[in-house]
């Protein structure tokens, strides 16, 4: 395996902003919500999160 710097990796593996709006495809089976409101979620699909997230049932 070539070895590579640390701003390599993360220039490379980091998030990049498509500018799809509130909802963009990060992965086949990753969904990225950009939230400006509110969002309905499945219980136990959300696979992380950042910010000041409110969850309410």
């Amino acid at each position: 395996m070539a070895r590579y710097s640390i701003d390599e990796f993360v220039r490379s593996t980091g998030q990049k902003d498509l500018g799809q709006g509130k909802f963009e495809l990060e992965r086949d089976r990753m969904l990225e919500v950009n939230l400006s409101g509110r969002v309905w979620i499945k219980r136990g699909a959300m696979v992380a999160y950042l910010g000041d997230v409110k969850f309410t049932t």
